[in-house]
């Protein structure tokens, strides 16, 4: 079966927009699991962006993307206030939550990892010109 191409933009913002309507209905553990998918497509896109293949390194989840980001993103992460590769929102979010009894997410840890994927949109935005 041939491989589809990835569009990490459009999948950040698929996930994300899930992830909002989740949240609002109080689906609160696949909200927060999309939330970190969307984290990490969205930072998986300003490294294309930036001229980096998604491999090695950074063909992992965002629990681990996220520290990646700061040695791999040419500097241009760094500079941008809302990014900060030493303070992990997701360092205790992992894909395997997919399996996980729903009453695991706690709702700061909810809070945390929405509030990290809106830092990645707003850094997309930022660089991309937009409000």
């Amino acid at each position: 079966m041939a491989r589809l191409t990835e569009h990490f933009r459009d999948a950040m913002d698929r996930h994300w927009q899930d992830a909002e309507l989740l949240h609002r209905k109080e689906r609160l553990a696949n909200a927060d699991h999309l939330y970190g998918l969307s984290a990490e497509c969205g930072l998986k896109a300003l490294l294309e962006q930036d001229g980096n293949r998604i491999e090695g390194r950074t063909r992992c989840h965002i629990d681990k993307l996220w520290g990646e980001c700061g040695s791999l993103a040419g500097g241009r992460a760094e500079s941008t206030s809302d990014f900060n590769p030493e303070n992990n929102p997701f360092h205790d979010w992992r894909i395997d939550d997919r399996y996980a009894h729903r009453s695991k997410i706690r709702s700061g840890q909810l809070q945390r990892h929405r509030l990290g994927a809106e830092q990645v949109r707003t850094m997309i935005e930022r660089r991309n010109g937009m409000p």
